[in-house]
C-alpha cells in the first residue's frame, strides 16, 4: 500500500511502529520506508529494493519477487487506517500473550506482588502506550460540554476537604487529578486527610484511605471524635471521658457504619496490593475519593526512597487518571531545626518533591508555627498554596482545634494571594 502510495507511511506511523509487524521481512521493510521518506527522499519499490540491498536485508525478506508481490491484492488508500487497526491489534495480542507467558515464568520464583506489578505495568503500555488523541475538535467540544455544565454549579464542583474557604479557592478534590498534602511531624496532614475523609463520607462520597502510618482503628477513634465532637484526646484515654461522652461517642457508631468507607492499615500492605485494592474499590464499590497516608511509607520496588517515591506517585496518579476520581496524596517535609520551626514551607520541602510537584494538580503545605510560651505547636494555622493548576496560588488562614484535630477556616482580609 504504502509503495504505491508513500503518503500513507505518515498515517500509518502514528499508530504502528516496526515491532507492531509480526514478521521481521515486514518490521525491516516499514523501517526502511520510513527512513527513506524521512530523509525527504522519493519512495518506490525500485529504491526501497536498493536500500534494502545497501544493509544487506534483500535476501533476507525475501528478495525483489517477494517485495513486488507485496502490492497484489492490496485494500484501497481509503481503507488505510483499517488495516492499520488490524496490524495494531494483531501486534498488542501477541504482546499480551507474550506478557502473559513471562509473568507464569516468573510466578515460580518471584513474589505475587512483584509478578502482578510487572504484568499490571506490561498491560497498561500495552493498551495505552501509543494512542493518538490530538485530534482538536472532539477535545474541544468536550472541553466546552463540560464548561457549559460546571456553570450550572452553585457550589464547588470538587469533592470537599471539609473546609469552606479551602473548598471555594480551590474548588475541591476533582476527578482525575491529584492533591499533595506536605506538613512536618505533627502539624496535622493526617488530621486534614481525616477531616476530608469525614467530610465526604457524610454525603455518600464512596472512600478509600490506605493509612501507612497509623492502625485502622486509630484512624477510626479520630473520625469518631469528628462527628461525635467528643474531644480526641478522651477517644484515646476513655478512662478520661464523661459518661455524656461515652453515649455521643456510641451515637456516632451507627452513622459511621453507614459511611462508604474502606480503611485499609495492614502491615504488607504493598504498591502492588494498593493498586489491586484501589481498582476493585473504584469498580465495585464506586469509589471516587483515595486517600494515601503517606507517599514515603509505601512499600514500592525501588533501590533508593528517591525510585520508590517516583513509582508510588507515578502509579498512583496513573490509577485515578485512567479510573477518573480523585487522589488526595500525603507527604513528609524534610526535617527542620527547631530555631526555623517558625519558617512556612515551601515546594522544595517536600520530599523528593519534584516528582510530587510534578504529580500534583494542586499542592497544599500545612504550616503550624511554635508557641513558646505553650512550648509546643501553635494552633495558628496556614494552609499554603504554592501550586494550583486551576487558579491561583495563595495562603489561607485557618485554626487547629485540638480537641477533635480538625481544622477551621479564619474569616479574615488578609490572605495573602499571587498568580500563578
Amino acid at each position: 500500500m504504502i509503495l504505491l502510495e508513500p503518503e500513507a507511511w505518515y498515517e500509518a506511523a502514528t499508530a504502528i511502529k516496526p515491532s507492531d509487524f509480526s514478521l521481521d521481512s515486514h518490521r525491516r521493510i516499514f523501517l526502511r520506508m520510513g527512513e527513506l521518506l524521512e530523509a525527504g527522499r522519493n519512495l518506490d519499490e525500485l529504491i526501497l529494493q536498493g536500500e534494502l540491498r545497501k544493509y544487506g536485508e534483500l535476501d533476507s525478506i525475501g528478495g525483489a519477487a517477494y517485495l513486488s508481490s507485496l502490492t497484489e491484492g492490496l485494500p484501497r488508500r481509503a481503507r488505510v487506517f483499517e488495516h492499520v487497526k488490524r496490524v495494531k491489534r494483531v501486534s498488542q495480542q501477541r504482546r499480551l500473550a507474550t506478557a502473559c507467558e513471562s509473568s507464569a515464568i516468573l510466578a515460580c520464583s518471584e513474589s505475587p506482588e512483584s509478578v502482578i506489578d510487572n504484568l499490571e505495568s506490561s498491560i497498561e503500555e500495552i493498551l495505552t502506550g501509543e494512542q493518538d488523541d490530538a485530534s482538536l475538535e472532539n477535545s474541544l467540544i468536550r472541553t466546552l460540554d463540560h464548561f457549559h455544565q460546571e456553570r450550572a454549579f452553585s457550589v464547588p464542583p470538587g469533592l470537599s476537604y471539609g473546609l469552606g474557604n479551602l473548598d471555594e479557592f480551590t474548588g475541591g478534590l476533582r476527578a482525575g487529578e491529584v492533591t499533595v498534602v506536605g506538613a512536618r511531624s505533627g502539624v496535622g496532614k493526617t488530621s486534614l486527610a481525616c477531616q476530608t475523609v469525614a467530610a465526604n463520607c457524610r454525603r455518600g462520597v464512596s472512600t478509600l484511605l490506605f493509612s501507612l502510618e497509623m492502625t485502622k482503628e486509630q484512624i477510626q477513634r479520630r473520625l469518631l471524635s469528628i462527628v461525635s465532637g467528643v474531644c480526641y484526646r478522651h477517644l484515646l484515654n476513655p478512662w478520661e471521658s464523661s459518661k455524656d461522652e461515652a453515649a455521643r461517642v456510641s451515637e456516632a457508631v451507627p452513622q459511621m457504619i453507614e459511611w462508604p468507607l474502606r480503611i485499609y492499615d495492614a502491615e504488607d500492605l504493598t504498591l502492588a496490593r494498593m493498586l489491586a485494592l484501589g481498582k476493585i474499590g473504584i469498580r465495585r464499590h464506586k469509589a471516587r475519593l483515595i486517600v494515601v497516608d503517606y507517599a514515603q511509607e509505601v512499600d514500592a520496588p525501588g533501590k533508593d526512597e528517591r525510585a520508590k517515591v517516583m513509582l508510588t506517585c507515578r502509579k498512583l496518579t496513573r490509577l485515578v487518571k485512567q479510573e477518573n476520581c480523585s487522589l488526595l496524596l500525603l507527604s513528609q517535609l524534610v526535617k527542620m531545626s527547631r530555631e526555623n520551626y517558625g519558617k512556612p514551607p515551601i515546594v522544595s520541602d517536600l520530599i523528593e518533591s519534584g516528582k510530587l510537584e510534578n504529580v500534583a494538580h494542586c499542592v497544599i503545605l500545612l504550616h503550624r508555627g511554635w508557641d513558646e510560651d505553650r512550648r509546643r505547636i501553635a494552633e495558628d494555622a496556614e494552609l499554603i498554596i504554592p501550586k494550583q493548576r486551576r487558579g491561583e496560588t495563595g495562603v489561607l488562614k485557618a485554626r487547629f482545634d485540638r480537641s477533635t484535630a480538625t481544622f477551621a477556616e479564619i474569616e479574615t482580609t488578609n490572605s495573602r494571594w499571587g498568580g500563578e
